[in-house]
């Protein structure tokens, strides 16, 4: 068949997908427009992949000569005609790209890219490039993405799947045009929400050291680490394997470029996110976490079952961004046994060996096992709400801006067997940090000696500072009801550090305030408002939706307002 019978047939819209169909089948012998022929089912897989161009630009002729037609029927007689070289919007409704004006990042599809669907419905022995003919699962998805392009793999919204994508060797073209994974609309179910992917064990995509996968967004995703959901009937944490202890959602190893993960959900893993470089491989670069749930990763006190866990790790990254995403109550979990809250456990926790790029603004870091963030690599900490973490936060080495963050009610890592806490802000030994405009607010911990804001010695910090200054500003910060006993609930105890206007215990006009009593500003009894409630709402925010009212700037501003 000649190229321009090719053209011709998918111009008329014959058949169009009849290369691709045939290209999947397993049976022979296959019939296609020439008739029945012998072919390996091997051969036809790479039969398919060679003629990409040519379906590419049959697909673009097709898309031309609709919008030809469409210029034709509503032709002005006074107006020239639509251009036909000009490519038409996509038809199809893919949920990836939403409007910059919402805050949430624009995926537009490129002329050139592959969108591969998937749907509960779907089968793998189908081509997948449309709607109506989607795969099953998602493993068998990623293979028809293309190495080098900016195609899309997209899973149907509201469907569920069950299922590891597996392992991540492919890149995008550059950062303007990556893959992405993400979703497309639900025609039986309008305003369908995330797609849920039900993680069996292991880590539901993974990126090694050896192979290569640059310019990748993940976009509108519910994971779920499936065998370590306590709610889910069944649930038996005595039968859990090393698999399912040790399961993470999305971990990049080595020097990985340009990676987004933006309005997704990750729930019960070990670890949700990891992005570990090394010195021989460097710094994975430019990776972006924006308006994403970070919920229950939880690990085990015994290091031998399953170790450490944080809603994040990261070594070896320059360039981390982390803006307007929720952490709430990882590195523990209370209805499983053996997980229980240790000092090891955080929200977050970054490396000393990351640089002093990675910003932090605008989160809700609530309920951690110990600290919200340890930020051991220095950098920007601004405008986040930290709530009921035993210790608030701590930065070190590197210069570190922390600014305009509140930090309330922080509390004891357990009731039951003596762990008491109840820190603020700790600022390690580094180069130089400021510390300005933060409110501390509320102690609910009982060590005595909890500071609200403490400039600390330690010594690994102070060594690798090796002779050089630790400065800073500490200025106009406010704390409320922070007491610790015998000794300054502001302290400096390591480096020079210019302090002015910072107030404890001031004259301010409603410190009592917190995020039970912002909750009746919603319209919430005050006697159903409380952190859980807030908490609880903010978890069902829906995909491709942003809610102001439940934002870490909403809860400051009223906070702040109180201390004015």
């Amino acid at each position: 068949m000649s190229d321009g019978t090719l053209s011709i047939i998918f111009k008329l819209g014959l058949a169009c997908w009849s290369v691709a169909v045939v290209g999947w089948s397993s049976v022979a012998p296959a019939q296609t427009l020439m008739g029945n022929v012998e072919v390996d089912a091997s051969e036809l897989v790479e039969r398919l992949d060679a003629q990409d161009a040519r379906l590419d630009a049959a697909e673009r002729e097709r898309d031309e000569l609709r919008l030809a037609v469409e210029s034709l029927a509503q032709a002005d007689p006074g107006k020239a005609p639509l251009d036909p070289a000009v490519k038409p919007v996509p038809t199809d409704k893919a949920a990836a790209p939403v409007a910059v004006a919402t805050g949430f990042t624009a995926f537009p599809r490129s002329p050139d890219g592959r969108t591969v669907y998937v749907s509960a419905e779907g089968n793998d022995r189908n081509h997948g490039y449309t709607p109506d003919k989607p795969m099953r699962t998602a493993a068998a998805a990623y293979q028809r993405i293309r190495d080098g392009r900016p195609d899309r793999l997209f899973f149907r919204a509201g469907d569920q799947f069950v299922g590891n994508l597996g392992a991540l060797k492919k890149s995008g073209r550059n950062a303007a045009q990556p893959i992405v994974i993400g979703v497309y609309e639900n025609a039986d179910l309008p305003n369908a929400p995330r797609p849920v992917l039900l993680s069996p064990g292991g880590t539901w995509a993974k990126n090694d050291f050896r192979d290569t996968a640059d310019h990748v967004a993940f976009v509108g995703l519910h994971i779920v680490a499936m065998n370590r959901d306590p709610s889910r009937p069944g649930f038996n944490a005595a039968a859990m394997t090393s698999d399912h202890w040790n399961a993470s959602a999305i971990t990049y190893l080595g020097d990985a470029q340009n990676i987004t993960v933006e309005d997704c959900v990750f729930e019960y893993f070990k670890f949700a996110l990891v992005f570990q470089s090394n010195p021989n491989n460097g710094f994975a670069t430019d990776i972006k976490l924006h308006r994403n749930m970070i919920l229950g990763s939880y690990g085990h006190w015994d290091i031998k079952v399953a170790g450490h866990s944080s809603g994040i790790f990261a070594a070896y990254v320059d360039g981390l961004v982390i803006t307007d995403n929720l952490w709430d109550h990882n590195g523990w979990h209370p209805d499983v046994p053996g997980a229980k809250r240790t000092k090891f456990n955080h929200n977050l926790y970054i490396q000393k060996n990351c640089t002093f790029a990675t910003d932090i603004r605008n989160n809700i870091i609530s309920r951690a096992s110990a600290h919200g963030l340890q930020l051991r690599s220095g950098g920007t900490i601004a405008d986040n709400l930290f709530v009921q973490n035993p210790l608030g936060f701590f930065t070190g080495r590197f210069p570190s801006n922390v600014n305009d963050n509140v930090v309330l009610q922080s509390i004891d890592m357990s009731d039951d067997d003596g762990e008491a806490r109840g820190h603020g802000i700790e600022i390690l030994p580094c180069l130089r940090a400021n510390v300005e405009g933060n409110i501390i607010s509320q102690k609910k911990g009982t060590l005595p000696n909890a500071y609200a804001i403490q400039f600390s010695w330690e010594k690994d910090y102070v060594e690798w500072l090796n002779g050089r200054p630790s400065t800073g500003t500490l200025k106009n910060n406010k704390v409320y009801r922070w007491p610790r006993e015998g000794q300054p609930t502001i302290d400096v105890k390591f480096g020079d550090i210019e302090q002015d206007n910072n107030i404890i215990d001031g004259d301010f006009p409603d410190p009592d305030r917190d995020v039970a009593s912002y909750l009746t500003t919603l319209g919430v009894s005050a006697e159903d408002a409380s952190l859980e409630a807030f908490l609880d709402t903010a978890r069902t925010r829906p995909r491709g939706v942003w809610w102001p009212a439940y934002s870490a700037e909403a809860v400051n501003a009223y906070i702040r307002d109180g201390f004015e």
